[in-house]
């Protein structure tokens, strides 16, 4: 878990460098602004697996990355055609039926591998139904049978874990960190429980058979 949040930090530093050297889309600095939050974050709630010194370190290079992004973002506003990126426009075909909404293929690119469809299409405000659409026509998504399909399951509810520890839980993942864990199914005692930069069945089948 240390090891993985290392690595993402040294990511997070290349990118800043990255963005500091060339131009950069609004957009795009926002959505690194708010990833960068979001690590500090995770890093906040995981603070007692650093030394203090390093802590304390990483913390600090945080903050000053985040407010380096927000300022390269007021920036690229401020410059940019009456003050928005044109990410996201609306194309009159002249055909009957609503415009067309036309998509940035660049930033789709980026964003859909750091952002879900449904939260990208939060972000554009946009419907999914749309978003999906553009990616797949841009060849950034590979179509599914339905990307949509929900499942539901007579079993009930299994825990009583609440929304905000699967959001942390969840948000690891994003971070190259997987919790895998055993269970009894009689006794449900916890008979494994590890955190690996990894989600490939070997390492989840060696904490099988060592637990």
């Amino acid at each position: 878990l240390l090891d993985a949040f290392r690595a993402h930090y040294a990511q997070f530093m290349s990118v800043v460098v990255q963005v500091h050297t060339e131009p950069t889309d609004p957009f795009l600095l926002q959505l690194l602004g708010e990833d960068l939050n979001q690590f500090a974050q995770l890093a906040h709630e995981h603070v007692a697996i650093f030394e203090p010194e390093e802590a304390q370190t990483l913390q600090n290079s945080l903050q000053v990355m985040i407010l380096d992004v927000r300022t390269l973002h007021e920036r690229s506003i401020e410059s940019s055609h009456s003050g928005r990126p044109e990410v996201v426009f609306t194309e009159y075909t002249g055909r009957p039926g609503r415009p067309r909404t036309v998509i940035n293929p660049d930033f789709l690119s980026f964003a859909y591998r750091h952002r879900s469809t449904s939260a990208l299409s939060h972000f554009l405000d946009i419907p999914r139904s749309t978003l999906r659409r553009r990616l797949l026509e841009c060849g950034v998504a590979s179509p599914g049978t339905n990307p949509f399909a929900t499942t539901s399951s007579s079993s009930g509810y299994i825990t009583n874990i609440s929304d905000d520890q699967l959001d942390s839980l969840l948000g690891l993942i994003r971070w190259g960190i997987v919790i895998h864990g055993f269970i009894d199914g009689y006794s449900r005692l916890i008979t494994g429980l590890r955190a690996n930069n990894n989600n490939r069945g070997q390492t989840v089948l060696s904490l099988f058979l060592s637990a």
